[in-house]
């Protein structure tokens, strides 16, 4: 039994959504993993989306902290 053009539209704007979701962690993801060496990164991102299925981020806090290893101290 064919779907129906509603049934095809909300599965194109879920589609969307999640996509849109993966290509926010995976660039958050890519952040971590190039500062992972010197850093521990933590990021929190609260995301919104719309009918449209356009996702958007409402809030983001990215905090870094320094292994102990790499803090140098100015006395040097």
């Amino acid at each position: 039994m064919p779907e129906n053009r509603d049934e095809r539209k909300v599965r194109m704007r879920q589609g969307i959504r999640s996509q849109g979701r993966e290509e926010i962690e995976n660039q958050t993801i890519g952040l971590a993993k190039e500062m992972q060496h010197i850093c521990t990164t933590s990021v929190t991102a609260i995301c919104q989306s719309s009918r449209t299925g356009i996702t958007e981020i409402v809030y983001l806090t990215t905090s870094y902290t320094l292994h102990e290893d790499d803090k140098t101290s100015l006395d040097d």
